[in-house]
């Protein structure tokens, strides 16, 4: 099923007091959430030219996330490229202790994001015409007439989203952040049996954390 931002702006505000202006903004930060967290949307691509020896790199802020890159030792697609795992600096760090980051530049192995930026492991050790390209969810803002991912099972994950925050702002005691909680965990693992179900290259992240931020 097909659904508009509008029918679930209707949803949001029938469940939350909320103006149709706030309530789309809540609906995009349901909907960049949701993208980072279940490849729901076809991948786009780029290409990072790298420097040898410099580890991290900008991301644009259109990237919400990357779910797969690659290598290029000659700058273009061949037999010889190699993919690239995913990894943070959480497990960097255990791994490989807290000077992970000083280790020889080499052939990168895998690469990591924080902070609007891209790092590979190790550094490259050469640089142009070498390039990594990336598989990412491009960030894209709602208007009425927008639709949803194509085929998703339900909308409610988005609805659910908005409406956590919603009350966390309202602090009303009828719509208590831990009832829409559980509801939004609920729908976000349907999501989640969606996506493992279409393809085995689309992977789905299975940590569903809402970060609460505070709108002035």
């Amino acid at each position: 099923m097909t659904y508009t931002a509008q029918q679930v702006l209707a949803k949001i505000r029938e469940r939350v007091k909320v103006d149709p202006i706030e309530g789309m903004q809540l609906l995009n930060e349901a909907h960049v959430y949701i993208c980072s967290q279940l490849h729901l949307v076809p991948d786009q691509t780029m290409t990072i030219s790298l420097v040898a020896g410099q580890q991290e790199y900008s991301l644009p802020d259109s990237v919400i996330t990357i779910w797969d890159a690659a290598y290029w030792p000659n700058g273009v697609q061949s037999t010889g490229n190699i993919p690239l795992k995913a990894t943070n600096v959480d497990t960097l760090f255990e791994d490989r202790g807290p000077n992970w980051q000083l280790q020889s530049a080499g052939q990168p192995w895998g690469y990591y994001e924080r902070g609007g930026m891209i790092g590979f492991v190790p550094s490259p050790s050469i640089g142009s015409p070498a390039v990594a390209q990336l598989f990412y969810t491009p960030s894209t803002t709602l208007t009425l007439q927008s639709n949803l991912p194509t085929g998703i099972p339900s909308c409610f994950a988005w609805v659910y989203y908005a409406c956590i925050h919603q009350a966390d702002l309202d602090k009303d005691p009828k719509a208590a952040p831990t009832d829409w909680e559980a509801k939004f965990q609920k729908e976000m693992h349907r999501l989640r049996e969606y996506t493992l179900g279409r393809t085995g290259r689309d992977r789905a992240r299975v940590s569903f954390r809402v970060k609460r931020v505070r709108r002035a």
